[in-house]
């Protein structure tokens, strides 16, 4: 926790040292609006985020539904959620202060889309995409490395078979340039004037995640 004399920002984090690899590590923010009605903050994830990166140095990654939230905009509507719940668009300025926030950094990455890896975790060390050990499952590919991602998308078809495949993913791998293109209409749809801008610093990216539970196989 904070001493009470750490004059520490109210979107702070509850702890004073995150356990990271700051010099290999990336930080990544896995929010949505979708998330407020569930989770009261005082201030942005966005701002906490952009605070914790100046500590590494990697690029940090956002997901595209951060991009494409309609937490804010000129007039007040409600918005449906899961569950019946309602999230009203709040300040007018909302959106500047979302682009401030962008500008904050020199680059990010987009999460585009989710592919998840299931093996075991020996099998999953062994290839090295996962760390040394199988100790980095989440891994964050920027489309630009496309031999790098279609090693992964090999990984990730090979473990799709064996025993019965419960829940079947779709592992069509979009090319680079139809992914930023994709989010480059996304910037473009949410903050109009100042799209050119955001679209030289924000690329869009694949987000590999391990799972060894082999949950998606039946036993």
């Amino acid at each position: 926790m904070y001493p009470s004399t750490y004059n520490a920002p109210k979107w702070a984090f509850d702890f004073e040292d995150a356990w990271v690899d700051k010099t290999h590590g990336a930080p990544h923010l896995n929010w949505t609006s979708v998330y407020e009605p569930e989770y009261q903050f005082h201030g942005y994830p966005l701002n906490c985020m952009i605070w914790e990166s100046r500590k590494f140095s990697a690029t940090p990654s956002i997901m595209l539904g951060l991009l494409g939230s309609r937490t804010f905009g000129p007039q007040p509507f409600p918005i449906t959620l899961p569950n019946g719940r309602l999230h009203f668009i709040r300040r007018p300025n909302e959106e500047t202060e979302f682009i401030d926030a962008y500008r904050q950094l020199p680059s990010w990455l987009v999460v585009m889309r989710i592919v998840v890896v299931h093996s075991d975790l020996p099998s999953a060390a062994a290839t090295g995409l996962f760390g040394l050990l199988g100790d980095a499952p989440v891994q964050i590919i920027p489309v630009s490395e496309e031999t790098k991602i279609n090693t992964f998308y090999e990984l990730a078809e090979r473990c799709e078979h064996g025993k019965p495949v419960t829940a079947s993913q779709d592992l069509t791998c979009k090319s680079a340039d139809e992914l930023r293109q994709e989010l480059r209409r996304e910037i473009s749809s949410r903050f109009r004037s100042e799209s050119e801008d955001l679209a030289k610093i924000m690329h869009p990216a694949i987000m590999f995640r391990l799972c060894t539970q082999m949950c998606n196989h039946s036993e």
